[in-house]
This record gives C-alpha cells, sequence and structure tokens, in this order.
C-alpha cells in the first residue's frame, strides 16, 4: 500500500538498500544499522535524561508542597493555642465577675443565661456569691 505521499513503505525500504548498496555495498549495510542503532541508543537516553529531569522537578515540587502543609499546620496550631489561652481567660474571668453581678441582680433572666451557659461550658458549678448582710440601723443613720 501506499503511504498519502505516493511511496508505499515497501519501495521506500528498497530504495534506501538499493542507495546504500550502490554507495559502500556491505560496509554501508553495516555503518546504517550502526547509526540506526546509536539513533535509537541516543533516542533512549534521551527519553531516560528527560525522565530523570522531571522525577527531580516532581520530588522538589513535592518537597516544597510537604513544607507548605507543614507551615501552614504549625501556624493553625499556634493561631489554636493563643485562642485557647484567650478563652480560658475570658471563661475565668466570666467565672470572678458572674457571681458579684448576680448579687445585684439574681432574677435577670440575662444573668441566668450567663450562668447556664458557662455551667455548659465548665465542670465547675458556680454558685451566686451570699447577698451582703443588712447594714444595721445604727450605722446607716
Amino acid at each position: 500500500m501506499s503511504e498519502p505521499g505516493g511511496v508505499s513503505t515497501g519501495g521506500a525500504i528498497g530504495l534506501v538498500a538499493g542507495l546504500l548498496a550502490l554507495i559502500g555495498g556491505p560496509a554501508a549495510f553495516g555503518k546504517a544499522g550502526a547509526w540506526l542503532a546509536d539513533r535509537a541508543d541516543r533516542r533512549r537516553q534521551s527519553r531516560a535524561d528527560g525522565n530523570r529531569e522531571w522525577e527531580a522537578k516532581l520530588k522538589a515540587w513535592e518537597a516544597e508542597l510537604d513544607e507548605r502543609a507543614a507551615a501552614s499546620l504549625r501556624q493553625c496550631e499556634e493561631q489554636c493555642a493563643e485562642l485557647r489561652a484567650v478563652v480560658e481567660k475570658m471563661r475565668f474571668a466570666m467565672v470572678l465577675i458572674l457571681p458579684e453581678v448576680e448579687r445585684f441582680a439574681p432574677s435577670s433572666p440575662l444573668l441566668q443565661k450567663a450562668s447556664s451557659l458557662l455551667a455548659e461550658i465548665l465542670p465547675v458549678a458556680i454558685k451566686p456569691a451570699p447577698a451582703p448582710p443588712e447594714r444595721p440601723e445604727s450605722i446607716s443613720a
């Protein structure tokens, strides 16, 4: 069968073999074979070099991604620790403040809600502070 250009594969091989026979006889066939083998070796070597280069780039890219992921994780852990510290300080402040405020408004629905929220968060029961004693008449006057 002929190729789209009009030359068949067998015809092209025959033409090349004929030219080689005219140019140098059997020595030309050996040189042509050596050239083809060398060309195939160079092509394989070029592909292998390209693959090694690509693998090196891929490993560098993966190492960069791993480092970025590790840095991001460290940053998240640091921020989480900072936020936990802030939340703990706020909880402690609420535990200190809430009983004092309840002394002045023990029936406030907002204070009761705050107390119930703190009771859910903290395992410690928060008891309202006792009311201050009444002032004796002798002091108030």
